[in-house]
Parts: C-alpha cells; sequence; structure tokens
C-alpha cells in the first residue's frame, strides 16, 4: 500500500517537472521503511512548492502551435491525488480546499480525457474523507469521460 502511495507522489513529482538537468550519480540509499517516509515526505514538499497562489499547479504543454495542446486541469487534480492518497490528512488542508476549489470553478471544466481521468482520481480520492463533498463534480466528470468516447476513441 505505502509502495503504491509512494509511486503515485513520484509519478506526480515526475510529471510536474518543467525542465530536467543531467542527473547525476548519487550514493546508493537503502531501501527502509524511514526512508521510503522520508522520499514521500520530500517528494509531497516539492509538489506542494509548485502550486500556483491560486491553488492551481501549472498546465502541462505538449507539441506545438497551432494544434498545441494544453492540459490546465490535469496537473491540478494528479497533484491533489498524489498528495491525498499519500496523507488522508491533507484533504483537510488549506492548500488542498484551494486547489479543489479552482479545480471545481466551471472555467476549469475539461474535454481532454486525460485530465477529466485524473479529475475523476481526485475527486474519488478525496470524496472518502470528506463525506463525498464532490460528488456532484466526480459524477458530471464520469459523465463527460463516457460521452467523451467516440467509436471507441478518447481526445
Amino acid at each position: 500500500m505505502r509502495l503504491s502511495l509512494l509511486s503515485s507522489a513520484i509519478f506526480a513529482v515526475i510529471c510536474l517537472v518543467n525542465s530536467v538537468s543531467p542527473a547525476q550519480k548519487k550514493p546508493d540509499i537503502p531501501v527502509t521503511d524511514e526512508n521510503v517516509e522520508k522520499a514521500i515526505a520530500k517528494a509531497m514538499e516539492y509538489i506542494f512548492s509548485r502550486q500556483r497562489d491560486d491553488g492551481s499547479w501549472p498546465p502541462f504543454e505538449e507539441g506545438q502551435p497551432p494544434r498545441q495542446l494544453v492540459y490546465k486541469e490535469g496537473p491540478t487534480a494528479m497533484s491533489i491525488y498524489a498528495l491525498v492518497a499519500s496523507d488522508k490528512n491533507l484533504a483537510k488542508d488549506s492548500r488542498i480546499t484551494k486547489a479543489l476549489d479552482w479545480m471545481a470553478r466551471p472555467d476549469n471544466q475539461c474535454k481532454l480525457t486525460y485530465s477529466i481521468a485524473f479529475r475523476c482520481l481526485a475527486w474519488l480520492t478525496v470524496n472518502k474523507y470528506l463525506d463525498n463533498k464532490y460528488m456532484k463534480q466526480l459524477t458530471a466528470d464520469v459523465d463527460a469521460f463516457v460521452k467523451a468516447g467516440k467509436n471507441g476513441t478518447y481526445t
């Protein structure tokens, strides 16, 4: 269970890094419970350090103009999911609340399946700890995800 939480946190960190510099050889660190906890805490600290003042995380941009895809909501949803999946107490943290409020705004509704899928994961995860506060948003995103498929394909 804890390994999957670490995987979620690490996955979110990798996806949020905008630029990668050549890696330096680092000393081998033994895999212990203490080191895993430290790695999770460090990953969570990094994810929070990237959060914007409005509660969101920076978008991921792919491709070249004019057909550039901007995944505006996906990184925020992914960050919420990774953080709350790693520590359920964060569901009530003011930084997560701010991110959820940002994601729930009508102008942040998306049609890209990547973003919708991560939004569903985020809503589902926080709903477990917030008495289904975001069930309306989860239901709307699940419906949008199902309707997004055309002839077995997705956007």
